[in-house]
């Protein structure tokens, strides 16, 4: 199988079903393939769900990937106060389509949903289901994606806090020195200390 993904990149997932009603048990697992005591439409529709959601999951692994290169770019010039707005705004957008990618794994890929095949009586679909999501490492991938995204996020607002805070103080000292060359123009200059530390006290509430 192979899937073509967010880039040229592509690669292959091999995995064998086999049928062999000689088995003792309906369902054997091996490395790289599941022998089944026989295979029908129900399982051949499970299977290719799991196989799905691994390739989506990928997907929206390299997804977040390509968030997290934009992000380190802009993370970079984050000094530049004449683009603050623009960054704070461009980060924010960035974490917004990776939460997005999230939500988009959980509820339509129904990742963590018992399919109507499992639900069935016979309870070797749901077996066959757990076994399958294990191999394919579903649930640690989903995890780990999720926990990557959420220190991402945390490092964004970490980085959009410094900024600020910078971005604040900058905005102080243009009002100081603003006010300063007025009043050392005007008649009132002897009142230039307190006015400045007035000033200063005001910008801070």
């Amino acid at each position: 199988m192979t899937k073509e993904g967010v880039s040229s990149q592509s690669y292959h997932i091999k995995y064998e079903v086999r049928e062999n009603s000689n088995i003792p048990t309906w369902m054997q697992g091996g490395p790289g393939h599941l022998m089944l005591h026989h295979l029908d439409i129900d399982g051949i529709r499970l299977i290719g769900s799991v196989l799905g959601q691994s390739i989506a999951l990928d997907y929206y692994v390299r997804k977040v990937d390509g968030v997290v290169a934009a992000f380190t770019q802009l993370y970079r010039g984050r000094k530049k106060i004449s683009n603050y707005i623009m960054r704070k705004s461009r980060m924010f957008r960035l974490v917004g389509i990776a939460n997005s990618s999230l939500a988009e794994v959980m509820f339509n890929l129904g990742l963590f949903e018992r399919s109507e095949i499992s639900s069935m009586e016979d309870p070797n679909y749901s077996q066959m289901l757990d076994y399958l999501q294990d191999q394919f490492e579903l649930n640690q991938k989903f995890v780990g994606l999720d926990f990557y995204l959420t220190l991402m996020e945390a490092f964004i607002r970490s980085v959009v806090a410094e900024t600020e805070e910078k971005y604040t103080l900058a905005v102080r000292c243009l009002y100081v020195l603003g006010i300063a060359v007025v009043i050392k123009l005007s008649p009132l200059g002897d009142s230039l200390p307190s006015l400045i530390e007035a000033i200063i006290i005001k910008t801070r509430l």
